[in-house]
């Protein structure tokens, strides 16, 4: 998975150990106008209140999910990120792409796939990132368990319920949003059939041109063998007429 450093300022005021959702928007000369929403949990020392959070920024557009004050995973290249949604008990969700802040927030980029242990990438079921925003607006809690390099493990419980209100404050036109995407996301699987159409179509016409080519060197074949039995039916006579005369003396 692909892993970046990036920079991020939080501007948060979190009002103590709370399963509430809270939003707000704020504005700077250097960031320009974001909204933002999140909902705090129970940590593990020193990081006592992790946080899921959910971003926008008018600036650039750009929309961020991520975990703040759950631990140090810097550049981390062996984290991974799983979730599970309460009225999804048998599906575990994993991020597809990790992005780390140097205060060491963990951003859920892009993807998320299921299932987490997935051996054939084809066969992994991918959501992109307002289908996964959907799908925590849907629930009423999700659990979070981050992965660290030598395994270690940190189980979080963040509670969704008033997520739909806090969400859609920080992002408006997220309706409109999933449905734009579902319709580049059809888009590219019509591209995909078809160019899995095509593949298969150049695949049977070379099948049908080896076909040809064996059947036309069989009919050579058969040809050849044809033409040398006549040749030997027409001198067979001849050998046989020779064959039985004596030898003359030297």
């Amino acid at each position: 998975m692909k892993k970046l450093v990036i920079v991020v300022t939080f501007f948060i005021f979190l009002e103590g150990y709370s399963q509430t959702w809270k939003y707000y928007s704020k504005e700077n000369a250097f960031d320009g106008k974001f909204k933002m929403c999140y909902v705090t949990t129970k940590g593990v020392f020193p990081y006592s209140e992790p946080y899921l959070a959910i971003q926008s920024h008018e600036k650039n557009n750009e929309i961020d999910i991520f975990i703040a004050d759950a631990g140090r995973y810097d550049l981390d290249e062996y984290v991974a990120v799983l979730w599970s949604f309460n009225n999804e008990p048998d599906v575990v969700y994993r991020t597809w792409e990790l992005l780390f802040s140097k205060s060491g927030a963990i951003f859920n980029e892009q993807k998320f796939y299921t299932p987490p242990d997935y051996t054939d990438i084809n066969k992994a079921k991918f959501l992109t990132k307002f289908e996964f925003i959907n799908k925590i607006m849907s629930a009423s809690s999700v659990s979070v368990r981050i992965k660290g390099k030598y395994n270690e493990l940190l189980d979080l419980d963040f509670s969704l319920r008033g997520s739909s209100k806090a969400i859609n404050y920080v992002i408006p036109n997220l309706s409109s949003l999933i449905l734009e995407e579902k319709m580049i996301q059809d888009k590219q699987n019509l591209l995909k059939l078809e160019l899995a159409e095509q593949k298969k179509k150049q695949a049977e016409e070379e099948e049908q041109q080896k076909l040809e080519r064996v059947a036309l060197l069989k009919q050579y074949e058969i040809a050849r063998l044809e033409k040398i039995d006549k040749t030997i039916k027409k001198i067979e006579p001849i050998i046989q007429k020779y064959s039985h005369q004596p030898l003359r003396d030297a």
